[in-house]
């Protein structure tokens, strides 16, 4: 007797894929509005800072354009799944960075692995779960709009508050 494949309600699929890029897009904004206390607890200039701002912004552009061969490759889904992974690992050590070479340094990989999941998350809605172009774009938008929003919002906070540190998978811990 064989069973029946388990059917998953595409708003869960929404909400655990469309999370994923509100975290990549909380993370670059987070980076640019607390580019000068980045700079500050490193000991650099804000030039010099510049550049976890900027080795991300290039990884993410390289990579962006490979997603689609890369998801051929590998399946979009384990793509999706790296991505996530890759993403969090890389965020917790640019949280963990101890200078600013170390933080460029896992800037560029949460750029690589935080680049493919904007596009394997609209995949995934659209190719994988044959949902509406409309919901799928709309899920996206807002999703963009609220990381956005957000990001500022607890980096200004954070930076108000000396005894929060903020992490860069986009939690404020106290120290």
């Amino acid at each position: 007797m064989t069973e029946a494949p388990r059917q998953v309600t595409p708003w869960i699929i929404a909400i655990a894929v469309m999370f994923a890029t509100f975290m990549e897009v909380l993370d670059t904004t987070v980076v640019n509005v607390s580019l000068p206390h980045i700079a500050g607890s490193l000991s650099a200039t804000i030039d010099e800072a510049t550049w976890a701002l900027t080795s991300y912004l290039v990884a993410n552009a390289i990579i962006l354009p490979m997603t689609g061969w890369l998801a051929s490759r590998f399946g979009r889904k384990i793509l999706l799944l790296l991505s996530v992974s890759g993403f969090t690992i890389a965020s917790m050590l640019c949280g963990l960075a101890p200078n600013l070479p170390m933080l460029i340094l896992f800037r560029c990989l949460q750029g690589a692995t935080g680049g493919a999941m904007q596009p394997l998350s609209q995949a995934v809605l659209l190719i994988e779960h044959d949902m509406d172009v409309a919901f799928a774009l709309v899920e996206t938008v807002t999703v963009l709009f609220q990381g956005t929003v957000l990001a500022e919002g607890l980096t200004n906070d954070i930076a108000a508050n000396p005894q929060v540190q903020q992490v860069y998978l986009g939690v404020p811990l106290v120290k």
